[in-house]
């Protein structure tokens, strides 16, 4: 496929209809898994899936810091004839993060075995999985780095299909483990499968490899810190907010929480398929036309993310209660459809963000990032923590809400400041 460019918006059409597709592959079957694992397992148990997942969206915020977003701004200048080689680069730069973040996942593991079998047996698979995981993330962001979402799509057909067989043949084939147990492994094959199929027509070399250049080390370190700053703030107030609610409230109400939470999946899977091909868009825009004519591509997707955002919130406003007996068959879950409202409002206020984001991350205005990351993250641990203490689940979802408002308003702040 060729790449997008920069001045044609004709040449969007099939790359973005290809990336809603891949995403919403992607994106049905986690959610897909979690349906399954909320309807199969107790609250408790669904607790522990949570909090094991909130632990790996933590150690994940690294890699993405280090490696994949500064390889959608400089990856996306590179000729598609030098990607293979340097994504085969930021190979070993992945697996020289990935092993030691592995490794730290099965001490904390042996740590915890003494207070929580299932929570210590959810971590140990997720330090296997861990690598492999984060490997198919790395090589399907490489796919849209050059414009070819069709590359990534056949990846994903692979992935989702793997991940529906194995997790069936764990839970339902001659030696059965439980749902919480399947999870883990069957999301490590499956990123293994898909990473297989994308590698060589990527044009990853097999070997030898080299370490990374001094530059592309040096120009990711220069970007991603900042992101990576950013990273540790936006997970000290989102990915240790389900462990904060077990804390205060039990492991049952932070499956309950992140049940209620599903709703808004699909809304942002589509999102991601956006912003897998914008950052690297608007990076060109950028470099080809300016700074001005990038701020114009902005605002147009900010509009367009409300624009989405809003329409699906309308529908969880509406049938919230509904979906939730639905996906979750009534039980303790059914009572929880008023949490719809605000899961929408706060996917509106998400979406405003994640536009604004995507423009300053192009424009190099990394550092605006970090604030809105801390804006955030300061609402979700004070002002969220005292709402859980005292209104619960309730305030556990208004504790989201205005996290969201505070990175949408600092980021809209630094790009007027800019504009």
């Amino acid at each position: 496929m060729r790449r997008v460019s920069a001045g044609n918006l004709g040449s969007w059409r099939m790359p973005l209809v290809l990336s809603v597709l891949d995403q919403g592959l992607v994106s049905g079957a986690h959610f897909g898994l979690n349906v399954v694992l909320a309807r199969w397992t107790s609250p408790a148990e669904y607790g522990v899936f949570a909090v094991t997942f909130g632990i790996f969206l933590l150690l994940s915020g690294l890699h993405v810091a280090l490696i994949l977003e500064p390889m959608n701004v400089f990856g996306a200048a590179r000729p598609p004839a030098e990607l293979g080689r340097y994504v085969g680069s930021l190979v070993l730069a992945h697996i020289a993060l990935t092993v030691p973040l592995a490794l730290v996942l099965a001490a904390a593991a042996l740590g915890v075995r003494g207070r929580s079998g299932a929570l210590a047996g959810s971590i140990a698979a997720l330090a296997a999985a861990l690598p492999l995981l984060l490997l198919q993330w790395l090589l399907r962001q490489a796919c849209y780095v050059q414009t070819r979402p069709d590359l990534a799509l056949r990846g994903s057909l692979v992935y989702v299909s793997t991940l529906a067989g194995v997790f069936a043949l764990e839970v339902l084939g001659p030696v059965a483990v439980s749902p919480l147990q399947a999870a883990f492994p069957a999301l490590g094959m499956a990123s293994l499968a898909a990473a297989a199929v994308l590698w060589r027509p990527l044009g990853v070399p097999f070997g030898p490899w080299s370490a990374p250049p001094r530059d592309v080390v040096a120009s990711h370190w220069a970007y991603g810190r900042w992101i990576l700053a950013a990273s540790i703030a936006h997970n000290a107030g989102n990915a240790l907010y389900l462990p904060l609610v077990a804390t205060l409230l039990g492991l049952a109400s932070s499956g309950i929480l992140k049940a209620v939470q599903n709703l808004a999946l699909p809304l942002q899977q589509v999102l991601a398929a956006l912003n897998l091909l914008a950052l690297p868009g608007v990076s060109r825009q950028r470099a080809v036309a300016g700074a001005t004519h990038a701020r114009r591509a902005v605002l147009a997707l900010v509009l367009a993310y409300v624009a989405v955002a809003a329409l699906y919130g309308a529908v969880l406003a509406g049938f919230g209660g509904r979906l939730l007996r639905l996906l979750y068959g009534g039980g303790p879950y059914a009572g929880y459809g008023w949490g719809a409202l605000l899961v929408a409002v706060a996917g509106v206020l998400s979406a405003a963000a994640q536009a604004l984001g995507v423009g300053l991350r192009a424009m190099g205005r990394s550092p605006a990032i970090l604030w809105s990351k801390l804006a955030a993250a300061f609402f979700l641990l004070a002002v969220g923590t005292v709402l859980v203490a005292r209104r619960g689940l309730y305030g556990a979802l208004w504790g989201i809400v205005l996290g969201s408002a505070c990175e949408a308003v600092v980021l809209a702040l630094f790009m007027w400041k800019k504009g």
